[in-house]
């Protein structure tokens, strides 16, 4: 079980390439790649020859000793109204499946459109699954909220129930869950959905990544693990009652103007975090 801290917050700063070499210096086993800002079309993982780039990126990996296992691919996946985005969304997440691919990545996180249900995400992940298949990646969605104020409210895959009937109705094998702890503790006034019942309402037969991080019960604060109110011990639990053997990936924030050396201390503490939780997943 590795342990990934994704690309973004070093990648916008220093690039790619810099960015996994830190990632790996500071003591990760592996690496989320970020493919958010993807639409630009002069973003690095996108321009020129990006399968070339995604494989010299792979040659960087091989050559350091860190595995890129999981990456994310850019969002929202649709607005309403607005056909060209609609469009070239559909282009760029092909592209990124295909540099997942060339870097070796067998999972990518690609969210659903918050406001589709089951059968209109189907749809959209339709799209791509013949493309996911033959390369063999997996797209695995995730569990979105919208707003009412300032409360959290249903959307795709929020609740447990509606995530099941996501991965059931979709019913692909190269179509999973990715199970944002997160996420699903922003729901107080709904006791229904938690991130325990998530995983054990999923388990083991669609889970197959996390994004790990923390907050106050209530906002999508995506901060490091114990910084914030979730109850880690009921996850873990969680994740060792459904038998989870994959990785885990830590997915915390920062300000852009926060600076590199703090991003990078924050980095090493999160690591501590997420080798505990490793630990108590996989005790005996």
């Amino acid at each position: 079980m590795k342990i990934a801290m994704m690309t973004e917050h070093l990648a916008y700063r220093i690039g790619q390439e810099e960015a996994i070499r830190k990632i790996k210096e500071i003591g990760y086993d592996a690496v989320d790649i970020s493919y958010f800002s993807c639409m630009d079309d002069n973003d690095e993982m996108m321009k020129g020859e990006y399968l070339a780039h995604a494989k010299h990126l792979k040659e960087v990996c091989d050559e350091i000793g860190i595995t890129p296992v999981q990456a994310h691919s850019p969002f929202p996946i649709h607005k309403d109204g607005d056909e060209e985005w609609n469009q070239k969304m559909i282009i760029v997440t092909e592209k990124v499946l295909r540099s997942c691919a060339a870097l070796g990545i067998k999972n990518c996180v690609v969210h659903p459109w918050n406001n589709w249900n089951a059968e209109q995400n189907k749809k959209w992940f339709d799209h791509f699954l013949p493309l996911a298949e033959e390369l063999g990646i997996t797209i695995c969605t995730e569990n979105m909220w919208n707003w009412d104020g300032d409360n959290a409210t249903l959307a795709a895959c929020s609740s447990p129930e509606d995530f099941l009937k996501h991965c059931e109705t979709v019913n692909h094998p190269n179509f999973k869950a990715c199970v944002d702890v997160g996420h699903a503790a922003m729901f107080p006034k709904n006791p229904s959905i938690t991130p325990e019942n998530m995983i054990r309402t999923l388990g083991h037969k669609y889970i197959r990544c996390f994004h790990i991080h923390d907050n106050d019960l209530h906002h999508d604060s995506h901060v490091a693990p114990y910084r914030g109110s979730i109850d880690w011990e009921r996850i873990i639990k969680a994740i060792r009652d459904i038998k989870y053997d994959g990785d885990l990936v830590v997915e915390t924030t920062h300000r852009r103007d926060a600076p590199t050396e703090l991003v990078i201390a924050y980095a090493k503490y999160q690591l501590e975090a997420m080798r505990y939780i490793r630990s108590r997943i996989e005790a005996k």
